[in-house]
């Protein structure tokens, strides 16, 4: 994924980073750049558009991050397993 720093607040990437880190978060910024180069036979409109039926779907409730997580979760940490080391 690519990292576009803010053309007018150049340490805003890192202030975001450094407070979601603080209080053991992530976030997960997507632009229009990442979905074109996903598919590049969509134009700037197409891809925003992709991306706002993405955030409706990851808005709504228990959206597939849900089952992202529980699937990282299993795989590092399967249930009944002892070793808690990942």
């Amino acid at each position: 994924m690519k990292s576009v720093p803010s053309p007018t607040i150049p340490s805003i990437e890192i202030q975001i980073h450094e407070f979601l880190e603080l209080h053991r978060m992530v976030g997960i910024v997507l632009s229009v750049d990442f979905v074109t180069d996903i598919r590049p036979d969509l134009d700037e409109d197409q891809a925003w558009a992709v991306l706002q039926r993405v955030k409706a779907v990851m808005d709504s409730d228990r959206g597939p991050e849900e089952n992202l997580v529980r699937e990282y979760a299993d795989e590092l940490y399967p249930e009944g397993d002892t070793d808690r080391t990942a």
